[in-house]
Protein backbone atom coordinates (compact mmCIF):
# COMPACT_ATOMS: atom_id res chain seq x y z
CA UNK A 1 0.00 0.00 0.00
CA UNK A 2 2.66 2.11 0.59
CA UNK A 3 4.00 2.12 -2.96
CA UNK A 4 0.97 3.14 -4.30
CA UNK A 5 0.93 5.78 -1.67
CA UNK A 6 4.02 7.13 -2.89
CA UNK A 7 2.88 6.87 -6.74
CA UNK A 8 -0.01 8.94 -6.39
CA UNK A 9 2.09 11.51 -4.22
CA UNK A 10 4.65 11.70 -6.66
CA UNK A 11 1.51 12.21 -9.61
CA UNK A 12 -0.31 14.67 -7.60
CA UNK A 13 2.98 16.71 -7.14
CA UNK A 14 3.43 16.38 -10.97
CA UNK A 15 0.13 17.58 -11.85
CA UNK A 16 0.84 20.56 -9.32
CA UNK A 17 4.07 21.55 -10.35
CA UNK A 18 3.94 21.14 -14.21
CA UNK A 19 4.37 24.13 -16.50
CA UNK A 20 0.93 23.60 -18.31
CA UNK A 21 -2.87 24.46 -17.21
CA UNK A 22 -4.03 21.38 -16.06
CA UNK A 23 -7.23 20.93 -14.40
CA UNK A 24 -9.59 17.77 -13.87
CA UNK A 25 -13.74 17.85 -13.91
CA UNK A 26 -16.40 14.84 -12.54
CA UNK A 27 -18.72 14.10 -14.28
CA UNK A 28 -21.01 16.85 -14.00
CA UNK A 29 -18.49 19.06 -14.95
CA UNK A 30 -17.77 20.57 -11.56
CA UNK A 31 -13.41 21.18 -11.13
CA UNK A 32 -12.19 18.70 -8.97
CA UNK A 33 -9.16 18.91 -9.99
CA UNK A 34 -7.07 23.06 -10.53
CA UNK A 35 -2.98 23.02 -10.71
CA UNK A 36 -0.57 25.91 -10.13
CA UNK A 37 -0.53 26.74 -13.78
CA UNK A 38 -4.01 27.19 -14.47
CA UNK A 39 -4.43 29.17 -10.98
CA UNK A 40 -1.28 31.79 -12.32
CA UNK A 41 -3.03 31.97 -15.57
CA UNK A 42 -6.85 32.44 -14.29
CA UNK A 43 -6.30 33.95 -11.36
CA UNK A 44 -8.12 32.16 -9.39
CA UNK A 45 -6.70 29.71 -6.53
CA UNK A 46 -7.50 26.17 -6.33
CA UNK A 47 -9.71 26.37 -3.28
CA UNK A 48 -12.07 29.04 -4.87
CA UNK A 49 -12.72 26.98 -8.00
CA UNK A 50 -12.70 23.25 -6.53
CA UNK A 51 -16.66 22.67 -7.40
CA UNK A 52 -17.66 25.14 -9.44
CA UNK A 53 -18.86 24.69 -12.87
CA UNK A 54 -16.27 24.76 -15.38
CA UNK A 55 -17.78 25.48 -18.79
CA UNK A 56 -20.69 28.04 -17.38
CA UNK A 57 -18.27 29.90 -14.88
CA UNK A 58 -14.46 30.12 -16.79
CA UNK A 59 -15.38 29.71 -20.48
CA UNK A 60 -16.71 32.52 -22.62
CA UNK A 61 -20.50 32.21 -23.82
CA UNK A 62 -19.47 32.27 -27.29
CA UNK A 63 -17.43 29.04 -26.91
CA UNK A 64 -19.43 27.27 -24.21
CA UNK A 65 -21.36 25.21 -26.72
CA UNK A 66 -17.85 23.43 -28.31
CA UNK A 67 -16.13 23.35 -24.84
CA UNK A 68 -18.99 21.92 -23.29
CA UNK A 69 -18.84 19.18 -26.18
CA UNK A 70 -15.68 18.26 -26.77
CA UNK A 71 -15.42 17.94 -22.81
CA UNK A 72 -19.09 15.53 -23.27
CA UNK A 73 -16.72 13.43 -25.75
CA UNK A 74 -14.45 12.56 -23.37
CA UNK A 75 -16.72 12.25 -20.29
CA UNK A 76 -18.01 9.38 -23.06
CA UNK A 77 -14.71 7.83 -23.32
CA UNK A 78 -13.54 9.68 -26.18
CA UNK A 79 -9.97 11.52 -26.29
CA UNK A 80 -10.40 14.52 -27.88
CA UNK A 81 -6.93 16.29 -28.66
CA UNK A 82 -5.89 19.77 -29.86
CA UNK A 83 -9.19 22.15 -29.40
CA UNK A 84 -8.80 25.70 -28.52
CA UNK A 85 -10.79 27.69 -25.94
CA UNK A 86 -11.08 31.15 -24.73
CA UNK A 87 -10.00 30.67 -20.75
CA UNK A 88 -11.22 33.99 -19.03
CA UNK A 89 -9.34 35.27 -16.12
CA UNK A 90 -10.57 37.08 -13.27
CA UNK A 91 -9.14 40.20 -14.55
CA UNK A 92 -11.35 39.81 -17.34
CA UNK A 93 -8.32 39.00 -19.30
CA UNK A 94 -8.70 36.44 -22.07
CA UNK A 95 -6.15 33.48 -22.57
CA UNK A 96 -6.11 31.34 -25.48
CA UNK A 97 -5.64 27.66 -24.44
CA UNK A 98 -5.19 24.87 -26.44
CA UNK A 99 -6.11 22.07 -24.58
CA UNK A 100 -6.06 18.17 -25.10
CA UNK A 101 -9.44 16.09 -22.90
CA UNK A 102 -8.52 12.89 -21.64
CA UNK A 103 -11.78 10.79 -19.86
CA UNK A 104 -10.46 9.75 -16.15
CA UNK A 105 -11.28 6.45 -15.31
CA UNK A 106 -11.93 5.09 -12.05
CA UNK A 107 -10.45 1.31 -10.64
CA UNK A 108 -13.17 -0.34 -12.36
CA UNK A 109 -12.72 1.39 -15.86
CA UNK A 110 -15.85 3.33 -15.53
CA UNK A 111 -14.95 7.43 -16.65
CA UNK A 112 -15.23 9.17 -13.32
CA UNK A 113 -13.90 12.53 -15.10
CA UNK A 114 -11.92 15.02 -17.35
CA UNK A 115 -8.85 15.65 -17.19
CA UNK A 116 -7.76 18.44 -19.37
CA UNK A 117 -4.08 19.33 -19.95
CA UNK A 118 -3.36 22.60 -22.25
CA UNK A 119 -1.01 24.89 -23.27
CA UNK A 120 -1.18 28.94 -23.27
CA UNK A 121 -1.11 30.07 -26.74
CA UNK A 122 -1.95 33.98 -25.90
CA UNK A 123 1.09 35.51 -27.12
CA UNK A 124 1.90 32.71 -30.16
CA UNK A 125 -1.96 33.81 -31.59
CA UNK A 126 -1.29 37.56 -30.87
CA UNK A 127 1.87 37.31 -32.72
CA UNK A 128 0.39 35.07 -35.43
CA UNK A 129 -2.21 38.24 -35.58
CA UNK A 130 0.47 41.16 -35.80
CA UNK A 131 2.22 38.91 -38.72
CA UNK A 132 -0.99 38.70 -41.07
CA UNK A 133 -1.47 42.49 -39.70
CA UNK A 134 2.00 43.67 -41.09
CA UNK A 135 1.97 41.13 -44.10
CA UNK A 136 -1.22 43.32 -45.14
CA UNK A 137 0.23 46.73 -44.69
CA UNK A 138 3.41 45.67 -46.82
CA UNK A 139 0.77 44.26 -49.41
CA UNK A 140 -0.81 47.45 -49.30
CA UNK A 141 1.86 49.47 -49.59
CA UNK A 142 3.60 47.56 -52.49
CA UNK A 143 -0.21 47.53 -54.35
CA UNK A 144 -0.13 51.29 -53.91
CA UNK A 145 3.47 52.76 -54.84
CA UNK A 146 3.38 55.34 -57.72
CA UNK A 147 6.85 53.15 -58.88
CA UNK A 148 6.55 50.08 -60.55
CA UNK A 149 7.40 46.89 -58.47
CA UNK A 150 8.64 43.58 -59.66
CA UNK A 151 9.71 40.57 -57.62
CA UNK A 152 11.75 37.52 -59.20
CA UNK A 153 12.92 34.15 -57.42
CA UNK A 154 16.69 33.05 -57.44
CA UNK A 155 15.99 31.68 -60.98
CA UNK A 156 15.10 35.06 -62.55
CA UNK A 157 11.48 34.34 -62.44
CA UNK A 158 8.97 37.05 -61.80
CA UNK A 159 7.11 36.04 -58.69
CA UNK A 160 5.04 39.64 -57.53
CA UNK A 161 4.53 42.76 -59.47
CA UNK A 162 2.23 45.84 -58.47
CA UNK A 163 -0.07 47.80 -60.30
CA UNK A 164 2.47 50.04 -61.01
CA UNK A 165 4.01 47.80 -62.87
CA UNK A 166 1.33 45.79 -64.52
CA UNK A 167 0.57 49.40 -66.04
Amino acid sequence: MQQSQRVADDLSRLIETANAPIFGLDVTGCVNEWNRKVAIISGFPREEVLGHPFVTEFIDLEHRDCVKEALDKALGGEVVGNFELLLYSRGGEKHDILLSATPRCGADGNVIGVVGVGQDITELNRQKGEAIRRAAELRHMIDTAMAPIVGVDRSGCVTEWNRKAAE
